[in-house]
Protein backbone atom coordinates (compact mmCIF):
# COMPACT_ATOMS: atom_id res chain seq x y z
CA UNK A 1 0.00 0.00 0.00
CA UNK A 2 2.85 2.38 0.82
CA UNK A 3 4.23 2.03 -2.71
CA UNK A 4 0.85 2.86 -4.22
CA UNK A 5 0.58 5.99 -2.07
CA UNK A 6 4.12 7.04 -3.03
CA UNK A 7 3.21 6.62 -6.70
CA UNK A 8 0.07 8.69 -6.11
CA UNK A 9 2.19 11.44 -4.54
CA UNK A 10 4.42 11.56 -7.61
CA UNK A 11 1.45 11.65 -9.98
CA UNK A 12 -0.34 14.32 -7.94
CA UNK A 13 2.58 16.67 -8.52
CA UNK A 14 1.62 16.69 -12.21
CA UNK A 15 -1.17 19.24 -12.49
CA UNK A 16 -2.46 17.83 -15.78
CA UNK A 17 -3.53 14.49 -14.25
CA UNK A 18 -6.93 14.33 -12.57
CA UNK A 19 -7.16 12.80 -9.11
CA UNK A 20 -9.54 10.17 -10.47
CA UNK A 21 -6.95 9.14 -13.08
CA UNK A 22 -4.23 9.11 -10.42
CA UNK A 23 -6.38 6.74 -8.36
CA UNK A 24 -6.91 4.37 -11.28
CA UNK A 25 -3.24 4.52 -12.26
CA UNK A 26 -2.24 3.49 -8.75
CA UNK A 27 -4.60 0.52 -8.65
CA UNK A 28 -7.42 2.01 -6.59
CA UNK A 29 -11.02 1.37 -7.58
CA UNK A 30 -12.07 5.00 -7.25
CA UNK A 31 -11.02 8.47 -6.22
CA UNK A 32 -12.71 8.02 -2.84
CA UNK A 33 -10.83 4.75 -2.26
CA UNK A 34 -7.54 6.54 -2.91
CA UNK A 35 -8.64 9.39 -0.63
CA UNK A 36 -9.37 7.05 2.26
CA UNK A 37 -5.93 5.42 2.23
CA UNK A 38 -4.06 8.57 1.23
CA UNK A 39 -5.51 10.48 4.17
CA UNK A 40 -4.78 7.62 6.58
CA UNK A 41 -1.13 7.47 5.53
CA UNK A 42 -0.34 11.16 4.96
CA UNK A 43 -2.83 13.03 7.13
CA UNK A 44 -4.22 15.00 4.20
CA UNK A 45 -6.44 14.47 1.19
CA UNK A 46 -4.99 14.06 -2.31
CA UNK A 47 -6.36 17.49 -3.26
CA UNK A 48 -4.75 19.16 -0.24
CA UNK A 49 -1.47 17.38 -1.02
CA UNK A 50 -1.57 18.65 -4.60
CA UNK A 51 -2.24 22.20 -3.49
CA UNK A 52 0.59 22.16 -0.92
CA UNK A 53 3.24 20.69 -3.22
Amino acid sequence: MQQRIELAKRLLKKADTSIANVALSCGFNSQSHLGKYFRAMTGMTPKAYRQNK
